[in-house]
């Protein structure tokens, strides 16, 4: 169980920081971030507390961006290393990947390996990255490929960053994705709670339906297809365990 967040909107690589410290009951061994600067994907990822990757963003990197995406692990394929760390990173750069959940693609390793690309880990999550290039050569569109993805090879919930600054989010079953769009900007988070951390309205944020797909561009969402149902659960956890709620909430309202 890991935790995904996003954001598009002013300061976006420090709210979807607090995105994901609103969740670390989802994991706390790694943590990294993915932004659009003039087109090309930047990241930064450690295999640490996601704590000390946030305090690295304000106190060491020097980010202006207006798209971001971050993930805190907690590990169930692939030891605590910063291979193993998300995001993961296209092969020719044009996107950045991170998952929640187990893919079990058994051998879809080796065939990736032969045809030429560079798998630095040993986590599941990573594969499907790379396997998301080779479905973006034959449908030439993230929205396709993401779809067949997830008919295909996707276990869990994933969002990926494209170079265009544009977010897309897809979910199977039981692992969720929720979102909110807010004066302009759009925040994703992996639970409902994280998210109340922006606003005191429940009613706001809306769940993400399994294979629907989820696109954020320039500060509009977009759902395409109908997604399927599925048994009506409801995610409770821990907010901000480790991590002092008020903390969070002073950061919020000084943005």
């Amino acid at each position: 169980m890991c935790g995904i967040a996003g954001v598009y909107g002013k300061k976006a690589h420090i709210k979807t920081m607090l995105l994901t410290l609103s969740q670390l009951e989802r994991g706390t061994l790694g943590c990294g971030i993915a932004w659009i600067k003039r087109t090309k994907i930047k990241y930064y990822k450690r295999p640490t507390h996601p704590v000390t990757v946030f305090r690295d963003i304000i106190e060491k990197l020097h980010i202006d961006t207006h798209v971001a995406i971050s993930h805190n692990r907690l590990p169930s394929v692939g030891d605590v290393s910063l291979q193993n760390t998300h995001p993961f990173i296209a092969c020719d750069r044009t996107f950045a990947l991170i998952h929640n959940g187990t893919a079990f693609n058994h051998g879809l390793r080796i065939q990736l390996l032969r045809e030429g690309h560079r798998i630095r880990g040993t986590t599941d999550s990573e594969l499907l990255c790379h396997y998301l290039e080779d479905l973006l050569l034959t449908h030439g569109s993230f929205e396709d490929a993401l779809l067949e993805l997830a008919e295909t090879k996707l276990n869990g919930a994933i969002l990926v960053l494209a170079w265009d600054g544009t977010i897309y989010g897809i979910r199977t079953f039981s692992n969720p994705i929720h979102y909110l769009e807010l004066d302009g900007e759009v925040y994703i988070a992996s639970t409902e709670e994280a998210i109340m951390t922006v606003t005191e309205n429940e009613e706001d944020i809306q769940p993400l339906k399994a294979y629907q797909l989820l696109k954020v561009k320039n500060g509009k969402v977009e759902l395409i297809g109908e997604g399927k149902e599925e048994p009506k659960i409801t995610y409770k956890y821990s907010v901000c365990s480790g991590y002092d709620w008020w903390r969070l909430k002073d950061w919020w309202k000084n943005l």
